[in-house]
């Protein structure tokens, strides 16, 4: 796992996705690749819905990603960001859950 982020400070978003890899022992080789060094972006991601064959933009239900991107190759792994804790789940309209 790469934690030098170009010799960045890691965002808490960064370090909780890095210690929740480490947790899960998913720190391991590219199965495209093999290499061992891999990127955790600052942003979580939420891919576009498809319904029927046709993108959602705009409504349908959003899902938060982390990622993790091979260096070498771009192998890229997507992680819920709720299930695994990283953010926490949000109420209809926005509200976070326990705030």
């Amino acid at each position: 796992m790469s934690e030098d982020n170009n010799n960045l400070p890691l965002s808490e978003l960064q370090l909780k996705a890095i210690e929740w890899i480490k947790r899960k022992s998913l720190n391991k080789g590219c199965e495209v690749c093999g290499q061992n060094h891999w990127i955790v972006p600052t942003e979580v991601v939420a891919p576009i819905n498809m319904k029927d064959g046709f993108l959602q933009i705009g409504g349908g239900n959003s899902y938060a990603h982390f990622l993790s991107i091979c260096g070498n190759c771009g192998n890229t792994k997507f992680f819920n960001a709720v299930i695994s804790g990283i953010i926490e789940p949000t109420k209809k309209g926005g509200e976070q859950d326990g705030k």
